[in-house]
């Protein structure tokens, strides 16, 4: 199933919950009006329906509450599920297309998988990447796929941390941001996970930064910029022509 169609699929049940809750609501209003300005009781005496008249208006409100927060929940969940399975589809489609002048995968952030060790130059090589879309044109990062589309995950990379899952995964990510490119360039980051075939992988999009992204190894600091398929560094003279172009009249 496709994202459009997933995207369809789900604006259909959202109106068919947003319809059984404003008929919930409205059945129940009809009841408690019926009940406080109607002598429905005598008229129904001895029948079900009478019972059902005999709520109180804090009973009626609260079932009408309580009810209405039951369709609010299944439809929040069943909305969670839509939102991964849309998602999924998504990163498969942009590994499908493969790496270009937006897209970039890497295998991994920090396990090598060739050296069977922890590696801290692949790291730098993925925020070198993010580095390099934000003084282009964005783009996205998407890790645990290598440069042949397979799918390595990011298992291997979970191990390697003290918080072995995606969330310890994020924070790592997230410290090496602030590290090699600074915390504020965090806000033009989107990083969502997606499972693909059992394994995880990660989607980072990467927004066009307002103003020159440097990466800073210790104090050398470098200067990235996305140029067709492949990130690349510029000299000093380069950088100077790039950025004034690019950003004139910004800094």
């Amino acid at each position: 199933m496709d994202s459009m169609k997933l995207s369809s699929l789900r604006k259909d049940i959202g109106v068919l919950v947003l319809r059984l809750l404003l008929a919930e609501i409205i059945l129940g209003l009809s009841v408690f009006l019926a009940n406080y300005f109607f002598d429905v009781e005598a008229e129904f005496s001895g029948s079900g329906l009478n019972k059902l008249m005999e709520y109180d208006l804090f009973s009626a409100l609260a079932l009408i509450l309580f009810e209405a927060a039951v369709i609010v929940l299944i439809f929040w969940r069943w909305q969670r599920q839509f939102l991964a399975l849309d998602r999924s589809e998504r990163v498969k489609e942009i590994i499908d297309a493969g790496e270009g002048e937006t897209t970039e995968f890497k295998q991994s952030l920090r396990w090598d998988m060739r050296e069977q060790k922890y590696n801290k130059e692949l790291e730098k090589a993925v925020v070198k990447n993010i580095a390099g879309f934000m003084n282009a044109d964005g783009g996205v990062v998407i890790v645990g796929v290598s440069d042949g589309k397979e799918l390595s995950g990011l298992q291997p990379d979970y191990k390697t941390l003290p918080k072995a899952n995606r969330d310890g995964w994020e924070n790592h990510l997230n410290q090496l941001i602030k590290t090699y490119i600074g915390l504020y360039w965090r806000r033009y980051l989107k990083v969502s996970f997606a499972n693909l075939e059992g394994k995880e992988v990660c989607s980072i999009e990467v927004r066009a930064a307002d103003k020159p992204a440097y990466f800073k190894d210790n104090e050398a600091e470098s200067f990235y910029v996305r140029t067709g398929n492949s990130t690349n560094g510029l000299s000093i003279s380069e950088a100077t022509e790039y950025i004034g172009a690019r950003w004139k009249g910004k800094e």
